[in-house]
């Protein structure tokens, strides 16, 4: 134990150091361990994201279908009150773990740290609904949904560990799993019911039942021995320095993941104070549609992220410059894609899927395929996940979501649901010449300019929060 505890703390010093040729070898020996072809995850990846979101995006069918745009409008409201916290307790330890392909920290850091920030969050959520005096309905609604949000943590923490080992046959499994539970429980219910407080308790029920019948057993499988032994992570003074370095690394991220979320729900608060719940329930029940292509792309950068870090670790530019490529040119083709299929067929999926007060928001889902189209230009977190560069990826974000709270307070209330589409397109514009641009930079000074102060390499620095 004492030198387990030795050995973290001096993290800070090996961090300050350049690469040995010890270190040199074990991230080249990482990088072919990355055998399996790049299409072959991709398209694991891909069914798996894809089902994922086919079974969120199922809920607002049924809402839609049997229910009114109100109640769209109340489900799209406790997510925008759940998910900006539940996404920064999150902190992308599920990334951080599938690119720590050395496994400088051990699971039970990412698992103890997701557990407890979780927790705390779901609370919090409680509180501020609490103190903003909701109707009952949506207090109940937002209460239940946390609680569920959860889970979903605990089952993405799990997941990570198949992301780490390539293992997107076994994640794709998780998934498609975990969507069929929601999309059966979920229309059970709500039919029978008509009650979405109910209706949200059994995503609860069916969630916390995946997490413990399918993603614990599974990820079992590619933990090593020691890591199903969990060293002592008390929050004793001896184990500070272990918690200090490891917190202090993934906050960036955090604060990330709320900025996201925050981005992604701005239009909608917008929405909401200006026109009420039936212009919010129309704008998400529109809005639901070209996210599939977003979660295609993130299906492509999730199967990336191993192989960025690992081509950074053994330090390949060629191999590094050579996957983003490729991935930009399929980020293209997913976004022209989803463009064109709006423009031709968009009036007959609405009316096929809604009903009639939907149906007729033809032009709607057009704008909001090119703002998707836009978005998925810009879906390279796992970029500077690889690179450990959160801070530079925190203020574009930042940037990103200035931008969009301009654009929307300027939008929203003269256009309504137009203007809050036209706002995300020309943000995401905006988001995308700054984050290309900052790509080469940091890919000029990781690969071709060695850093004569080895603090300050990109690749092996933890910067602060």
């Amino acid at each position: 134990m004492t030198g387990a505890v030795s050995m973290r703390s001096s993290m800070h010093q090996k961090i300050a150091q350049p690469f040995s040729r010890h270190e040199m070898r074990s991230a080249k020996a990482s990088a072919c361990e990355v055998q399996k072809p790049f299409v072959h995850s991709a398209l694991w990846s891909v069914i798996g994201n894809a089902s994922q979101r086919f079974g969120q995006w199922a809920i607002l069918i049924v809402l839609a279908k049997l229910g009114t745009a109100e109640l769209i409008g109340v489900y799209a409201l406790a997510l925008a009150a759940c998910n900006p916290l539940m996404m920064f307790s999150y902190m992308q330890l599920g990334s951080v773990l599938a690119a720590d392909s050395t496994q400088e920290y051990p699971f039970a850091f990412y698992w103890r740290i997701r557990v407890l920030l979780c927790s705390i969050a779901a609370v919090v959520i409680v509180l501020v609904s609490l103190a903003c005096g909701m109707s009952a309905l949506q207090m109940l609604v937002i209460f239940a949904l946390a609680l569920a949000k959860v889970f979903e943590g605990l089952s993405d923490m799990r997941q990570g560990l198949l992301k780490r080992a390539d293992r997107m046959d076994l994640l794709a499994l998780t998934q498609v799993i975990r969507a069929l539970v929601t999309v059966v429980l979920f229309v059970l219910v709500f039919s029978m019911t008509s009650d979405l407080f109910l209706s949200v308790c059994s995503l609860v029920c069916g969630w916390a039942g995946c997490l413990v019948l399918v993603d614990l057993p599974l990820s079992r499988k590619v933990m090593s021995a020691a890591e199903r032994m969990p060293p002592d992570l008390s929050w004793k003074k001896s184990n500070r320095k272990q918690w200090q370095p490891f917190v202090a690394s993934v906050l960036p991220l955090g604060l990330i993941s709320l900025v996201v979320s925050a981005y992604v729900y701005l239009p909608q608060y917008y929405l909401k104070v200006n026109f009420g719940d039936v212009s919010l329930g129309l704008f998400v029940a529109v809005a639901s549609l070209p996210v599939v292509l977003e979660t295609i792309a993130r299906s492509v950068a999730q199967a990336t992220i191993p192989r960025f870090a690992a081509f950074c670790a053994s330090r390949d530019e060629a191999g590094f410059t050579r996957l983003y490529r490729n991935s930009l040119l399929a980020f293209l083709l997913i976004g022209t894609s989803g463009v064109l299929i709006a423009w031709l067929w968009g009036e007959l999926i609405l009316s096929w899927l809604f009903n009639p007060e939907i149906a007729g928001y033809h032009s709607l889902l057009l704008v909001m395929a090119l703002a998707t189209a836009t978005s998925v230009l810009c879906s390279y977190a796992s970029i500077f996940v690889s690179l450990k560069q959160y801070t530079a990826f925190l203020k574009l974000w930042c940037f990103g979501l200035a931008s969009l709270a301009i654009l929307g307070f300027l939008l929203v209330p003269t256009y309504g649901v137009y203007g809050a589409a036209w706002a995300i397109v020309a943000s995401n514009v905006i988001r995308i010449a700054l984050i290309h641009n900052s790509i080469y930079k940091l890919l000029k000074i990781s690969f071709r300019e060695r850093p004569r102060n080895p603090k300050y390499e990109p690749s092996r620095a933890i910067p602060a929060a």
